[in-house]
């Protein structure tokens, strides 16, 4: 009996370790074979979709400032799940800094999975924020690219996080002053 449950066992860890690889390359047709065996009708349910990412090891831990519940509102996943939203939410689970809500934002506006996001998603995010920004800004911010990447972004989020930073301070300073 024992060795059945370690033959088991070993299955388990290398199909953890195959998923985990394809998850790394977002190899699509791994991928594709991973959803088929994993959902019914070429649909998955949100608790097929919480058992495959607990098997390929993410888990939510305290300090993450975004929970997979809400990546799948941001992703509008309600009762199933097709293959294109899971190849998304699988991809921004494995690349965002899920401590950081700026870094998933990223991710969930590149839905086409590339790396890179244009000026209608960074407005998008910026607003989700509550950022105004025009688009001579978003230009701007965006140094005239047509498509900028997760380091440029988080470039601009750093420095727009800078500058509020600097006007929390500045308020603060006059409240005293003015005490």
């Amino acid at each position: 009996m024992k060795w059945i449950q370690m033959d088991l066992i070993r299955l388990q860890q290398r199909q953890c370790r195959y998923l985990r690889i394809s998850l790394q390359k977002m190899n699509v047709k791994k991928m594709a074979s991973i959803f088929k065996a994993n959902s019914t009708n070429n649909v998955m349910t949100i608790q097929q979709l919480t058992d495959i990412t607990h098997i390929l090891g993410f888990k939510y831990r305290a300090e993450d400032e975004v929970t997979p519940t809400q990546v799948m509102q941001f992703l509008d996943i309600m009762g199933t799940i097709n293959f294109e939203k899971f190849l998304h939410y699988i991809y921004i689970i494995n690349r965002a800094d899920m401590r950081d809500l700026c870094s998933v934002l990223f991710y969930v506006s590149d839905s086409d999975r590339v790396g890179e996001i244009d000026s209608t998603d960074l407005q998008l995010i910026l607003k989700y924020l509550n950022i105004v920004a025009s688009d001579e800004d978003i230009y701007q911010l965006m140094d005239g690219k047509k498509y900028i990447n997760y380091n440029d972004y988080m470039t601009i989020i750093n420095q727009l996080r800078n500058e509020f930073t600097n006007e929390v301070k500045q308020i603060a300073k006059r409240q005293i002053m003015e005490e």
